[in-house]
């Protein structure tokens, strides 16, 4: 997603992904249930906090900004100490550590994991390869992580 641009592309979406919808004039995050050329299906919550399931065309859907709320409620924990880039959140899925620095001058998440290979040649197993990621928005960390863990970030209340 290019800076500075409200719309999200079809071929950033996933299922699962929450983003921000505007309907009947109202803001809510919304997630993405299908993804189809003409548009997407997706769940809400109604004013009496119903779900509910409906469709309409992915150009209503806006992303949603990391933020630090954002980050704990999809379950990153918060360390005392500090990075490079501001303070430090981590997740472990496995038995190792992603890390989030957030950088709230520049509104940007800096992601840093440390992942292992995994291989038939026992010389190469188990090798670290570092990675390192800048994420704006929720549904780029829901991608990412899905992607590096095969699991879904569940946003909690």
């Amino acid at each position: 997603m290019a800076k500075g641009k409200t719309n999200i592309s079809i071929t950033e979406l996933r299922i699962g992904n929450l983003m921000y919808g505007n309907f009947l004039h109202k803001k809510e995050i919304v997630t993405v249930k299908s993804v189809n050329a003409n548009g997407f299906c997706y769940d809400g919550l109604n004013v009496h906090k119903q779900v509910y399931e409906a469709s309409c065309d992915y150009r209503k859907l806006k992303p949603i900004k990391l933020t630090e709320k954002l980050l704990v409620r999809l379950g990153w924990v918060k360390s005392k100490e500090k990075g490079r880039y501001g303070y430090i959140y981590k997740i472990s899925p496995c038995d190792y550590n992603f890390i989030i620095e957030r950088d709230f001058n520049k509104h940007v998440s800096h992601f840093f994991g440390h992942e292992f290979t995994d291989c038939h040649d026992p010389k190469d197993d188990y090798k670290p390869i570092n990675i390192a990621f800048d994420i704006r928005y929720v549904h780029q960390l829901q991608n990412l992580y899905f992607f590096l863990t095969g699991k879904e970030l569940i946003l909690k209340n």
